[in-house]
């Protein structure tokens, strides 16, 4: 107490800090293209998130979105008196809301065919510890709001302890796929979750002194309690119903742990029996049992009949029972041979180089042509007869080319021609 007294006393003399902070929260709760793009951005983010069952990229979605600061205003709008703060806020979260839901609930259309993951179903059976934690978390929220020293550590702390972003897409997403009692479950966290935000800002920025700051007259204890009845009522509402919530999943967890206790004792009676799974659904007053086995032979029907019976007469209520046995081979351990590697001759193809005759040209003497005088006839005045001496043409034998084969190139045969001289006659 002598600590929030002092707390309260350094904040009402800083007068100046106190409107700093006051219109920081005004400015976080107003409506504005920035708030929508980044709430946009984070829905995109968390719903893929949840979809890949990440954790890491969830958290991250939290830390971008920014449906906290109107849940601040409200709660500064509640305990200063201040209608337009309240309004404003309540307007600015209510369009956050909606965007949210918009663009989950395309994606969940879109991705219809991807199992449901854990980060999923963890946000839609909310219990008291959840509403526990948005109390612890607004209080920090609030407290950080009004202390700028810690304000950035400390609203991010806040933001991922107490998501928002991530609950209501959670609930689009699954009305998208028709689960409807899935998703009424993450929307009961989101509320819980702004509810319990929303009242323990609202306390902590009274007992800062917040209500003492305002153009509007000052507010009696009374007034402000009114003023914050509805929020106090609902939370008292939450409460129970989330007490309720988490006790049930209590005895379910309890009477789960009963159930394979209860198996697994009746079967080590059948040889080489080994449980695999128990799921639990109750039916009215039914307790509908799913058990899977492993099984090196199959069970009998009678078997199975007594085993329903053992567990009904140990839970003292009516049991459905369906077993799914799962048929096994158990082999005895098996020393490996030894095998010991032994040479054998294969026949494997080598390739050597063989000569292969060729044919190799031979140097062959080419006939030239020869200069000869070729006689010719000379007209006179007065013919006369002259004998006019004529060679007389010479064979010449060419030696003819002669094909001898190599090793190496091939036969180039180059072509000759004999030429052979006839005399000329000479007209008289």
């Amino acid at each position: 107490m002598k600590l929030l007294f002092h707390l309260r006393k350094q904040m009402t003399t800083d007068t100046d800090g106190l409107k700093e902070v006051r219109k920081s929260i005004h400015d976080n709760a107003s409506l504005s293209s920035s708030y929508l793009l980044m709430n946009a951005l984070a829905t995109i983010v968390a719903c893929y998130g949840l979809l890949a069952d990440s954790t890491a990229v969830v958290i991250g979605a939290m830390v971008i979105a920014m449906l906290l600061g109107p849940i601040t205003g409200i709660a500064l709008g509640l305990v200063d008196g201040d209608n337009q703060l309240l309004q404003n806020a309540f307007i600015a979260e209510i369009v956050g809301a909606l965007t949210v839901v918009s663009i989950a609930f395309v994606i969940g259309t879109i991705h219809q065919n991807i199992p449901v993951g854990h980060e999923i179903m963890a946000r839609t059976a909310p219990n008291i510890f959840d509403l526990i934690i948005a109390l612890a978390g607004g209080a920090a929220g609030a407290y950080a709001t009004a202390s700028p020293r810690i304000s950035s550590v400390g609203l991010v702390g806040v933001a991922i302890a107490t998501a928002l972003v991530p609950p209501l897409s959670t609930f689009s997403m699954l009305l998208a796929r028709g689960e409807t009692q899935l998703a009424f479950g993450a929307l009961l966290l989101f509320f819980a979750n702004f509810v319990a935000i929303q009242f323990a800002t609202s306390v902590v920025l009274w007992l800062l002194g917040y209500h003492g700051i305002t153009s509007i007259t000052r507010q009696s204890p009374l007034n402000i309690f009114a003023r914050n009845a509805f929020s106090g009522i609902l939370l008292l509402g939450l409460a129970a119903i989330l007490g309720f919530n988490f006790t049930q999943s209590i005895s379910q967890q309890l009477l789960e742990i009963r159930v394979h206790k209860i198996v697994s004792a009746n079967l080590k009676t059948f040889p080489d029996a080994q449980l695999v799974e128990v799921n639990i659904t109750t039916d009215d007053s039914v307790l509908n049992l799913l058990v899977t086995v492993r099984t090196s032979r199959q069970l009998t029907y009678a078997e199975i009949v007594n085993l329903q019976e053992v567990i009904a007469i140990d839970l003292q209520r009516p049991v459905s029972l369906k077993l799914i046995d799962v048929p096994t081979v158990k082999l005895d351990p098996l020393v490996p041979p030894t095998f010991t590697p032994t040479p054998t001759a294969t026949n494997t193809p080598t390739y050597t180089p063989t000569a292969t005759p060729t044919s190799t040209p031979t140097l062959t003497n080419t006939p030239t042509s020869t200069t000869t005088n070729t006689p010719t006839f000379t007209s006179t005045a007065t013919p006369t007869a002259t004998n006019t001496p004529t060679p007389t043409p010479t064979l010449t034998e060419t030696p003819t080319p002669t094909f001898t084969p190599t090793m190496t190139d091939t036969l180039t045969l180059i072509p000759f021609e004999i030429i052979t001289l006839t005399p000329s006659r000479v007209s008289p």
